[in-house]
């Protein structure tokens, strides 16, 4: 089964660690993703958001940042305006591991990046848990799909960067 491109898009843009939302937008500016479109979602935020026409229909990248707590946390994902079939099951071939929590078309994985792995975060102990996020190496990343749409997010949570 070919891999939907909602889930090439999400590898290429939201896995990447240490990059900053404006780093993001660029990344897909030069790739050909578009600040405005027919058929725009009227919440269309290009200071935030690309879209792309694909065989899914219309993706949306959308990529926010906020910091509290002594941490960031970034959140970027995609949505499509068509129904994915087997996106959960694109996502645990792509991520490498069963999700944490799978209902069927929806599902949660909690992951550990390092370097260019991935591995499951669903087991961590706090204090593990603690270092995967002081490392910058946390996503929780969550992929539904449904008659209307689908959508792929993570957040990742790092240490906050200074002001």
């Amino acid at each position: 089964m070919p891999v939907p491109p909602i889930v090439v898009d999400f590898e290429k843009f939201c896995e990447a660690q240490d990059q900053s939302t404006q780093a993001i937008l660029v990344q897909a500016d030069q790739a050909g993703w578009k600040t405005s479109a027919v058929g725009a979602p009227k919440d269309f935020d290009p200071a935030t958001q690309r879209l792309k026409d694909s065989d899914q229909g219309l993706l949306r990248l959308a990529i926010t940042s906020t910091r509290s707590a002594g941490e960031q946390r970034q959140t970027c994902g995609l949505t499509s305006t068509s129904g994915v079939p087997g996106i959960v099951a694109a996502m645990q071939t792509a991520l490498g591991f069963k999700p944490a929590l799978n209902m069927g078309t929806a599902a949660t994985f909690y992951a550990v990046r390092t370097g260019n792995a991935w591995q499951s975060g669903a087991g961590l102990n706090p204090s593990e848990f603690a270092t995967a996020k002081a490392k910058g190496q946390f996503y929780s990343i969550v992929a539904s799909t449904m008659e209307t749409g689908a959508a792929i997010y993570a957040l990742h949570v790092m240490p906050a960067k200074a002001p």
